[in-house]
């Protein structure tokens, strides 16, 4: 069973009635393409197994797509079932729910996600990388074609795909494919000065590394101007199919395409700094406490305002939930999803006081309202992501909480210390009185002899 949300394509492969109803929870497959996994413990079992795929419609997800994505895994899953476990529907499952928590706590992926791409890269990304920012260069990292149907009803089946991803290696760089005049910024880049460095086929997608030396061009990938890669391709057959269906496929060029001109492949991107992403899915302690005021849900008494306008001490300021970008604590543009329902699900275990929770539920239901999540949300069944998924709570505000007490105890620790300094020297000023190296001695000699 397959169904749609405003955000989401979901397939309601495995009904939910048949898994332990506290043990659901969401784990990211490829944050890139957008590709996320319902798992939960089935009845009477204690691993974790895959119940639904969540496919995310901003990152260019259909229907269709999602379809051929999963029959495509799904005989993968089979080949790569647990011998412990052949009910699973991929042997990893609970690996990657697992490996998901490493993820969450390290900082970075591990390699038991299949779906991190550029493991062929590994270890000659960052030489190559290097030794081009030298030259004034940039090394960009492209997911280039997936398997699978384009806009432009051309079927580009996996085998014919990993046959020619290596084609592309070597090749020129243009924008905006100048032979199909697109756009007036239609042009091509130097040759070798920009070019496809490797191109490799791996998990769906041909991937590949840019050398772009043009500095123009550099600036427009970084602002955006571009985002999206399109292959010119020729082969030696087309089957008419439903389409095109090529056979015998070789890429002879790659484009870089402006932002008004939308990609054969939707999900075909120029990968843009994996430091940044982290960034925005989980907030550091630095960066929540150089966050506004106003990105707070309730501010509890007893501060004072900065030079900069904010609360101190920052312990004071409880739920945070909008971005930097934020004005007013009224409006929903700044709103941070995944934070604002971290901050619903952590406000009932909150220890502030009962007037001051008030507040803060008052504020971020309002959000919630608007923005229509959770129970708020317009058409929503009962069974939903919302509902089912396994909240994790976000490391950031547990690191919060333990740095402010060690800090606490720390300063007590010190107090402490310094009151006993104080009581020491008070008393020797007092009894002024030091007891000879002889008398010491034979106070010993008397102790080891009673």
């Amino acid at each position: 069973m397959w169904d749609e949300t405003d955000e989401y394509i979901r397939s309601g492969h495995r009904d939910p009635s048949d898994f332990q109803p506290d043990t659901f929870r969401t784990i990211t497959l490829d944050e890139e393409r957008g590709i996320k996994a319902i798992v939960a413990k089935p009845k009477g079992s204690d691993k974790m197994e895959i119940q639904s795929y969540l496919f995310s419609k901003s990152k260019g997800w259909t229907l269709e797509k999602a379809k051929e994505w999963f029959e495509a895994h799904k005989s993968e899953a089979v080949e790569q079932q647990s011998e412990e476990n052949p009910s699973t529907p991929a042997r990893s499952a609970e690996a990657q729910a697992n490996s998901q928590d490493r993820y969450t706590e390290s900082g970075s992926k591990p390699s038991q996600v299949k779906t991190e791409g550029f493991r062929w890269a590994e270890g000659i990304f960052k030489p190559i990388r290097d030794a081009v920012e030298e030259g004034g260069g940039k090394i960009w990292r492209a997911r280039v074609l997936h398997a699978g149907t384009t806009r432009n009803n051309v079927k580009f089946t996996r085998d014919e795909l990993i046959k020619a991803a290596r084609s592309l290696s070597l090749r020129p760089v243009n924008i905006n494919h100048p032979a199909l005049g697109l756009s007036g910024k239609a042009r091509w880049l130097p040759y070798p000065q920009n070019m496809v460095l490797r191109a490799e086929f791996e998990d769906d997608a041909i991937e590949a590394l840019l050398l772009i030396s043009d500095p123009e061009v550099n600036k427009m990938i970084e602002e955006g101007e571009i985002n999206a890669v399109s292959v010119e391709w020729t082969a030696l057959k087309e089957h008419l199919v439903d389409g095109v269906k090529p056979e015998g496929v070789i890429f002879p060029a790659l484009a870089l395409l402006t932002k008004d001109t939308p990609p054969g492949d939707p999900l075909a991107s120029i990968i843009k700094g994996e430091a940044a992403r982290r960034a925005e899915a989980v907030w550091s302690r630095e960066y929540i406490n150089d966050l506004p005021d106003e990105a707070f849900a309730v501010i509890l008494p007893g501060g004072k305002k900065d030079e900069q306008g904010k609360t101190t001490p920052r312990s004071l300021r409880k739920f945070p939930h909008h971005n930097k970008d934020v004005k007013s604590g009224e409006e929903n543009e700044t709103v941070d999803l995944p934070h604002l329902r971290n901050a619903l699900a952590r406000l009932p275990q909150s220890k502030i006081p009962q007037k001051y929770k008030d507040q803060a539920k008052e504020h971020l239901e309002k959000h919630a309202k608007a923005l229509k999540i959770g129970e708020y949300r317009e058409g929503a069944e009962q069974l939903t992501e919302e509902t089912i998924e396994y909240i994790l709570i976000d490391h950031e505000e547990r690191i919060s909480e333990l740095e402010e007490r060690v800090e606490k105890l720390e300063a007590q620790r010190v107090g402490e210390g310094v009151a006993l300094i104080q009581e020491a020297r008070t008393e020797e000023k007092i009894t002024n009185v030091r007891r000879p190296a002889d008398r010491i001695l034979y106070e010993k000699w008397i102790r080891e002899r009673l």
